[in-house]
């Protein structure tokens, strides 16, 4: 499994993607180096290896992300459109379009998360359009079924942390643009800052240019 298979069109745009900063291949050894070095005792990708090794799997190369950026100069979503005709709706638009898209080329899935109306974050199977509610936490039985199966190769759990970190940063958005009464030393307001704070350092680990006010759908 790499980002080189599928159609010509899917292994070019996906290139760019990836040279232009907006899309990871989240389980290549080049990524799971550049990470954490204490991971349960040993480097992240050690700790992925010896999971495949014991579980008798392949997460190597499984997933990739990509962030839909208005900072990208490629039409991301657009192209995705023409390449993938049933994700037509991520061009739309009218509606909220996602922040985020990850692809399991293991499972032939692709969920899709962003924040919407309220900084609420949002989390659908890209393909189908179906909303499978807010988080992990959140899911009603079916969706959490659905997930489970969607992350099964997820050791490091970089999709469950993504969701959660977008709550957060979500919740703390919100606040202080719609709740905060101005009050600096407030705990709440000093919470909420040292959560937009958290939320982006563990995006930024992903995707660099990745920028706060951007994913925040009130300042658009």
């Amino acid at each position: 499994m790499d980002i080189h298979s599928g159609t010509e069109e899917a292994t070019q745009l996906f290139n760019d993607l990836r040279k232009a900063g907006y899309l990871v291949d989240a389980y290549s050894h080049e990524f799971l180096k550049s990470q954490d070095n204490d991971w349960e005792g040993g480097t992240q990708l050690e700790f992925v290896q010896a999971k495949d090794k014991a579980l008798g799997t392949d997460c190597i190369n499984h997933m990739l992300i990509i962030h839909l950026s208005d900072n990208c100069e490629i039409d991301t979503a657009s192209k995705l459109a023409k390449i993938y005709p049933k994700m037509n709706w991520i061009a739309d638009n009218t509606v909220h379009q996602p922040d985020f898209l990850f692809f399991n080329l293991a499972t032939q899935k692709i969920l899709c998360a962003g924040l919407g109306r309220k900084n609420r974050i949002f989390v659908y199977d890209a393909v189908d359009h179906k909303d499978m509610g807010g988080n992990s936490s959140v899911m009603n039985d079916v969706d959490k079924e659905n997930f489970k199966e969607f992350a099964k190769l997820d050791y490091a759990g970089f999709v469950d942390e993504f969701l959660e970190t977008l709550e957060k940063l979500g919740d703390s958005n919100y606040f202080l643009f719609h709740e905060w009464d101005g009050d600096e030393d407030s705990s709440d307001f000093l919470d909420a800052e040292d959560g937009i704070t958290e939320a982006m350092n563990f995006i930024n680990k992903f995707f660099p240019k990745a920028d706060a006010n951007e994913l925040d759908p009130e300042m658009g």
